[in-house]
């Protein structure tokens, strides 16, 4: 069984390649930084991150999957340097983010609605 809260003093760097088994967590109590996601199903259940998303510097993601669920964002909002980047539809559930958002470097983007509705 997993936990339904990971809590972390430090950053976590996901690197999905190595995940093996999905971590159903609905609370990721930390910064999150996905760096090199190839699965993001692994986050289905997360509601809340209590610190910051990150989503950065990825050459082949195309779009964000697997975060579906995610409501809140305590912190910032980063999404920046993912040059093949067209979708962040998936992030459509977020309510709130508590600080910056922030997205540049994503050439591809097309539909940037969503983060309109957070800025306000």
């Amino acid at each position: 069984s997993f936990p339904k809260v990971l809590s972390n003093s430090s950053s976590f760097k996901l690197r999905a390649s190595i995940r093996n088994k999905p971590p159903f967590l609905s609370t990721f109590g930390s910064c999150l930084n996905i760096v090199a996601p190839s699965k993001l199903g692994t986050f289905n259940y997360l509601t809340d991150i209590t610190k910051r998303l990150t989503i950065a510097k990825n050459e082949q993601l195309n779009a964000i999957l697997g975060l579906t669920s995610l409501q809140n964002i305590g912190g910032d909002l980063q999404i920046y340097d993912n040059p093949k980047l067209n979708s962040i539809d998936e992030l459509s559930n977020v309510n709130s983010v508590g600080k910056m958002v922030k997205l540049d470097g994503n050439e591809t983007l097309v539909n940037t609605e969503i983060v309109k509705k957070l800025r306000k």
